[in-house]
């Protein structure tokens, strides 16, 4: 599931844009800011196909406008603990984040481990989007260890030898318009925030936005960022940048 709303500003704003160019009456620019003329769009593409007309990209409309059926994965750890297991009611047989949806327990070699079950999963160039839920720190995004967060099992920006190599394995998953989202505690925050994330947007080639305070989940709250959020894109582009000159071309 993908849930979006006014105020919002990240590149998946920007491909529900694109596509409401594409399919919608109401001609907007495409700058990853969800603002008063995407939200109009919207609405008046929500009431032209007999969708609830909100002005937000929930479900229904997520999945009509994604006619190209670009893929979402969401990789989550549910390691034993209070808050993890309170949002698996998320993933269960229900499934409200849809079909692509990883569940980590704790493992040696974690993150090798959770980009090779990402890789086997992914429809190559087809990934839009590909968020991480799990407990995080400023630099840090725990995969699949719970609160412990070592080497083997989470994203950090001092971890060195092949883990970007094996990040970097990850390129060709990604549509010309996806990006990567770390959904864990203030993973986007200070220096160390910056750094993991200009450094994720650098080797993947699309842009990484984390928040950079608490982010409590739990209950259709996991889908979205609580509070500010924080976005590198390539080459230290600007974010409107980036979704003017990737969403300019169709590339599919």
């Amino acid at each position: 599931m993908i849930i979006l709303r006014r105020g919002d500003r990240l590149p998946s704003v920007a491909v529900v844009q694109y596509f409401l160019n594409l399919y919608g009456n109401q001609p907007i620019a495409i700058d990853g800011d969800f603002g008063n003329l995407t939200a109009s769009a919207l609405e008046a593409y929500q009431r032209a196909h007999g969708l609830v007309v909100s002005g937000r990209v929930r479900d229904a409309t997520w999945q009509h406008l994604n006619q190209r059926n670009l893929q979402l994965i969401d990789s989550v750890d549910v390691t034993d603990d209070e808050n993890m297991h309170s949002d698996y009611r998320d993933y269960g047989p229900n499934n409200r984040f849809g079909p692509d949806t990883i569940l980590n327990y704790g493992m040696s070699l974690g993150v090798r481990n959770v980009i090779r079950q990402i890789r086997s999963q992914a429809q190559s160039g087809r990934v839009v989007l590909l968020r991480f839920h799990g407990h995080g720190a400023p630099g840090h995004q725990v995969v699949s260890s719970g609160e412990s967060g070592n080497d083997g099992s989470s994203f950090d920006i001092d971890y060195g030898g092949n883990f970007w190599v094996i990040i970097e394995s990850l390129r060709g998953i990604f549509s010309p318009l996806g990006s990567i989202e770390f959904h864990g505690c203030n993973v986007g925050k200070g220096v160390r925030g910056e750094r993991l994330l200009r450094k994720v947007a650098n080797v993947l080639k699309v842009p990484a936005t984390a928040g950079v305070s608490v982010q409590y989940g739990g209950v259709r709250r996991s889908q979205r960022f609580e509070g500010r959020t924080r976005t590198f894109c390539p080459n230290d582009t600007s974010l409107r940048d980036w979704a003017l000159q990737t969403m300019s071309f169709s590339y599919l």
